[in-house]
């Protein structure tokens, strides 16, 4: 392994980390105070007249390139620390690593496993260099008590 294998691990880890955190201390059984009303908008604003909800075939949309927490799990300081972060690590890098945070997985149709979803997500987002297949997605469902973090084939075994 290399310095820059062991700096993307290091930073994929405190993502994953600090989003286990957050979703283990967040993770009440689900209310109808808590359930959000609205889902987040389709791919790069293309959102429904209706205020958003799922995209084609079940995609969940995007908003930002690098976080896209849509249950409010992390506050304002935090998110943008965490964006920074990953900012930092894509200028470093060249290494795209998106969080996306939903409430369940049936709210984008979707009744499979996380793993089946995280990987439809991943590569219909087009995370990471395409050439170098080098991105990560790290995907949290917050009522279905479940995370995915999904990695580009281009790691290999480096992770």
């Amino acid at each position: 392994m290399t310095r820059h294998d062991l700096k993307v691990g290091a930073y994929a880890l405190v993502a994953v980390v600090l989003l286990g955190f957050v979703v283990g201390k967040a993770a009440a059984p689900p209310s109808q105070d808590l359930i959000a009303t609205s889902t987040p908008p389709a791919f790069g604003g293309d959102a429904r007249a209706d205020g958003g909800g799922p995209t084609v075939d079940g995609i969940p949309g995007w908003v930002d390139l690098y976080v896209n927490d849509y249950q409010n799990l992390l506050d304002d300081a935090a998110e943008a620390a965490l964006r920074a972060d990953l900012i930092e690590l894509y200028d470093q890098t060249g290494i795209e690593i998106t969080v996306l945070t939903i409430s369940e997985m049936i709210a984008y149709g979707h009744a499979g496993t996380i793993e089946e979803l995280a990987t439809k997500t991943f590569n219909a987002w087009g995370i990471g260099n395409a050439q170098r297949n080098d991105g990560v997605l790290v995907l949290v469902s917050r009522f279905d008590r479940a995370m995915r973090s999904e990695v580009g084939a281009g790691f290999g075994t480096r992770l």
